[in-house]
């Protein structure tokens, strides 16, 4: 169950620019993490307040450290293929409040003002 809901509500972005496109923060936040895991390859997990944790997996450089604040366009890395299922690309997943939601929903808040 839980593998097959991660898998449900990450969204896979791919790239066809060599070396990998400029990673961007979809709002305001600081980062709460960063590093290597076998399961999500680098990632920066941004807190964006009230809950809203977002997810960028799989880059292939991070340019940003935790505790840093990052402003809505920021570049926090590179897509790239530190994932298998990400060839070229990011896997963006989001969380409030430690549940996994849909990112496209996230994101059309964020976005749309």
């Amino acid at each position: 169950h839980g593998e097959s809901s991660l898998l449900f509500l990450a969204n896979s972005y791919t790239t066809s620019e060599i070396g990998g496109a400029s990673v961007k923060s979809g709002s305001i936040g600081r980062v709460r993490a960063s590093g290597y895991s076998s399961l999500l390859g680098n990632y920066v997990i941004i807190d964006h307040g009230i809950g809203l944790c977002v997810w960028y997996c799989g880059l292939s450089d991070v340019s940003v450290e935790v505790g840093d604040i990052v402003k809505q366009g920021d570049t926090i890395g590179k897509s790239g293929s530190s994932l298998l299922l990400c060839n070229n690309g990011v896997n963006i997943l989001c969380s409030i409040n430690a549940s996994l939601v849909d990112p496209d929903r996230v994101f059309e808040q964020m976005l749309v003002k």
